[in-house]
């Protein structure tokens, strides 16, 4: 599981490299999906899409990364 510690080392790590980060508080994603997801898009280069704004809410089968992170931190100091 990612954690609000392993959260803040990934950000660490990024920040040391020099990598635009883009932090998307998630109450503020819940409270006001357009504006969070008209700003993000803005950062990305994507075009907003109103159908962003709406998602299908359901259980998340499994929120452990196990390996995964460490393959994505790898990836990311390469």
């Amino acid at each position: 599981l990612i954690g609000l510690k392993e959260s803040k080392q990934l950000f660490d790590l990024l920040k040391d490299l020099n990598k635009q980060l883009i932090v998307v508080d998630a109450d503020d994603l819940i409270n006001d999906p357009e504006r969070v997801l008209k700003k993000y898009c803005e950062l990305i280069g994507e075009e907003f899409k109103e159908e962003m704004t709406h998602w299908e809410a359901k259980p998340i089968k499994d929120w452990a990364v196990d390996g995964k992170a460490a393959k994505v931190l790898k990836f990311m100091t390469q």
